[in-house]
């Protein structure tokens, strides 16, 4: 709302639930908006699941902004709401019994925790050493993920270009006549 008692509007990348999507994150009175927002850089997948993850805005002046790590609250909303739930999903994803369902669905939800400790500084690495295992795998959609994690933390830009080939040459292995849907 403008200063001025006006409505004003603002886009934010992702996608929300009308549920939980609006909040007061950290009890300031003022409400936080979470939106759900891809780690695959060029947005949805085809054919695999897509990895998101809860990112909070919060009102900073008459405009929602990114919520840093050292925003109030912050720590404990990933810490109690939504780590328990990644790693919930997490127990039942490994009790699947399809291997290539698992090893997306697990893959899926490993990026969104790992997302989740970089962001909040208790781990700026996580995720490198399996992003690493699934660029050597052969599977597109695994050297996908890899190319993912490597965009998403600094200084790994050369590995996720190698991916990023990886990822095409591995797709053009399995399916000789047809072009990959990401380029």
């Amino acid at each position: 709302m403008e200063s001025s008692g006006e409505i004003s509007a603002q886009a934010l990348s992702g996608e929300m639930s009308y549920r939980n999507g609006v909040t007061d994150i950290n009890g300031d009175g003022k409400k936080e908006v979470v939106v759900y927002s891809y780690l695959d850089p060029a947005g949805r997948r085809g054919g695999g699941p897509t990895p998101e993850w809860p990112k909070v805005y919060r009102l900073k002046g008459e405009k929602y902004v990114p919520a840093t790590r050292d925003f109030p609250g912050i720590y404990d909303f990933y810490n109690r709401e939504v780590l328990p739930q990644l790693n919930a999903k997490l127990d039942k994803e490994e009790r699947m019994l399809s291997p290539r369902y698992l090893e997306l669905g697990v893959a899926t939800l490993e990026m969104q925790r790992d997302k989740i400790l970089r962001f909040l500084g208790l781990d700026p690495r996580a995720g490198l050493k399996k992003a690493r295992q699934w660029a050597k795998s052969g599977n597109p959609d695994m050297i996908y993920n890899a190319y993912c994690v490597f965009h998403d933390i600094p200084g790994h830009e050369a590995e996720a270009r190698a991916a990023k080939q990886a990822e095409i040459e591995a797709f053009h292995h399995q399916h000789p006549t047809t072009q990959p849907l990401r380029q």
